[in-house]
């Protein structure tokens, strides 16, 4: 784990070295650690109530997953045996990444989920959820009593609940005229409602997250950040797009692909920079 640690960690900072504060924010969220990040931007995500993207996730996962997916279909590789090298390939980055809770639950659904199809089963959220938990507090219960297993199965399961119920009554916001066909729609009303759709959707999950951290937070940390449920519906699509670029990057690292990955990680490098100046923004922000 220490030795692919340190490969990504030099393969990310390829041509960046030069600007620790950065590169330190873009390995601390592909390796799920905090402390790669300077004091003073721990503090600027903290204070804004986002942290967490530094923490495996799904969203995390389920992108490497769907990366190795494609990979395997181009090297034409069938799906029952694609299927097995994917889920190992996701609890090894678990295992990389130091198996945190997060990772771990993460590793845990994201098997569950593309195997139960194999099965002839159907995957539920909240279900998925229960069995990662009931097998990691089968390895070790004292994990039930630390913040990050509270935070991420408490997060999760209010998103599972909650962004349904507040997207409900939006949902006319979110389809076009029901006396306007579909085939009959312009492409501008078309974008306008996906353009609404993405907006109330993120809106949604952030509200569900913040409102399924705040216990913890409170209990933990006596601290209550508002202004996350604005910061994350910026900073989650920026942290989407880094960990994009960062899965691309480390592709080409394994070719002769030089040249593109030094401006795939400049690249990167401006979206932690973009990152870096919202968070501070929004925790600059008074109350």
């Amino acid at each position: 784990a220490e030795q692919c640690r340190r490969w990504i960690s030099r393969q990310l900072t390829l041509d960046i070295e030069d600007d620790p504060k950065l590169s330190g924010v873009i390995l601390a969220m592909a390796l799920c650690v905090a402390d790669e990040a300077q004091d003073e931007i721990e503090d600027a995500f903290r204070d804004s109530g986002t942290l967490h993207v530094f923490a495996v996730s799904g969203l995390h996962v389920a992108m490497l997953g769907m990366i190795v997916w494609q990979v395997l279909k181009m090297l034409r590789v069938r799906r029952g045996p694609g299927l097995w090298v994917m889920v190992l390939v996701v609890f090894a980055y678990a295992f990389i990444t130091g198996w945190r809770p997060s990772a771990a639950r993460a590793a845990l659904m994201v098997a569950v989920v593309f195997c139960a199809p194999s099965l002839d089963r159907e995957s539920s959220v909240q279900n998925n959820l229960g069995l990662a938990s009931l097998l990691l507090l089968a390895m070790d219960t004292q994990q039930l009593f630390m913040p990050g297993f509270q935070l991420s199965f408490g997060v999760l399961w209010a998103i599972a609940v909650l962004t349904g119920v507040f997207m409900s009554p939006l949902s006319r916001w979110m389809q076009l005229d029901p006396l306007l066909p579909v085939e009959f729609a312009t492409r501008w009303q078309k974008l306008v409602v996906g353009m609404r759709r993405w907006i109330i959707s993120n809106a949604c999950v952030s509200a569900a997250a913040w409102l399924g951290s705040l216990p913890f937070i409170l209990l933990h940390f006596q601290v209550v950040t508002p202004v996350a449920l604005i910061a994350n519906s910026v900073l989650v699509p920026l942290s989407v797009a880094a960990l994009a670029v960062t899965c691309v990057s480390l592709l080409a690292a394994l070719g002769p692909f030089g040249g593109l990955q030094v401006a795939i990680n400049n690249a990167n490098w401006l979206l932690a920079k973009a990152m870096v100046v919202s968070a501070t923004w929004f925790a600059s922000l008074p109350g």
